[in-house]
């Protein structure tokens, strides 16, 4: 009876010691991939290259893809996708009820709004640029003169991690409201839970990993180049008047622009000289 009670006992202690030997390399890769301090460096903000189009117009947002961590990132997938038009005083999502053709990422299948970039695998402190193309069209909606217009651009990352799934997001996928529910005050982040980084509850983001940054590029019609000829010509008329007046009051300096401009205003006098009068001579 005790020869089985040693080797249950012993059974139990090599089960342990597998569960820590399993379990201990998914927790700290866990809390590797979640650490907000890597996480912020795999999409870096101050990367971000994004256009100002006019209608019609193709650019390209381009930024860098990052892998922060101590081991390769493996089945690395990137999904780039527009989601939202914004104005001063207008809001649309550019979703499946979006009724016009652009715009789209350039490559894209159908409707074009969402890209996803299969990176495979990035090794450790490897950096990679990505070009992304934007084709637009003059009927879409957009910017005037006095109104910028702006698409913005939402991320979705999902990647192995030392044998660790892992999922990340931009704000683009929760509304505002969803948003601050994970970081609201109160009971926002038990000590005891493992989903709470830094100020944030990511269960009540639907479980990922970690918060990428979203971009946007702007389109708004071009502004319109007669106000700046007008512009010149008067600038250009006022100087040749203003020169005139004072060659008129300085003829010894330039009799030939004085006598010009002599003849000039009487020619207008006349010109402008009520009908049915004239002038009587004096004497």
């Amino acid at each position: 009876m005790r020869a089985l009670t040693v080797v249950a006992a012993m059974r139990a202690l090599a089960l342990c010691i597998v569960m820590v030997v399993v379990l201990a390399p998914s927790a700290q890769a866990l809390t590797e991939v979640r650490d907000p301090g890597k996480v912020n460096k795999i999409l870096m903000y101050g990367t971000f290259a994004t256009p100002d189009l006019q209608p019609g117009d193709s650019g390209t947002i381009a930024f860098d893809f990052h892998n922060p961590y101590n081991a390769d990132m493996t089945n690395v997938v990137l999904n780039v996708s527009m989601y939202r038009y914004i104005e001063q005083d207008l809001s649309m999502n550019v979703d499946s009820s979006w009724r016009w053709e652009f715009p789209k990422f350039d490559g894209a299948a159908a409707p074009g709004r969402d890209k996803a970039l299969a990176l495979n695998s990035v090794a450790p402190d490897e950096t990679r640029r990505i070009s992304l193309t934007v084709r637009t069209s003059g009927d879409m909606p957009h910017g005037d003169v006095f109104d910028q217009g702006a698409y913005l651009v939402r991320f979705w990352l999902t990647f192995t991690f030392n044998g660790s799934q892992a999922r990340m997001a931009s704000p683009g996928y929760w509304s505002k409201e969803q948003f601050m529910y994970a970081t609201e005050e109160g009971d926002r982040c038990p000590s005891s839970s493992v989903d709470c980084v830094g100020q944030v509850n990511l269960s009540r983001l639907g479980g990922i990993d970690g918060i990428l940054p979203d971009t946007a590029f702007g389109i708004k019609d071009a502004v319109p180049m007669w106000p700046m000829y007008l512009l010149v010509a008067g600038i250009a008329f006022f100087t040749v008047l203003a020169f005139l007046y004072y060659a008129g009051e300085n003829p010894s300096k330039y009799p030939r622009s004085a006598r010009a401009f002599a003849e000039f205003r009487g020619k207008l006098a006349r010109v402008f000289r009520p009908r049915g009068k004239t002038k009587t001579p004096k004497g």
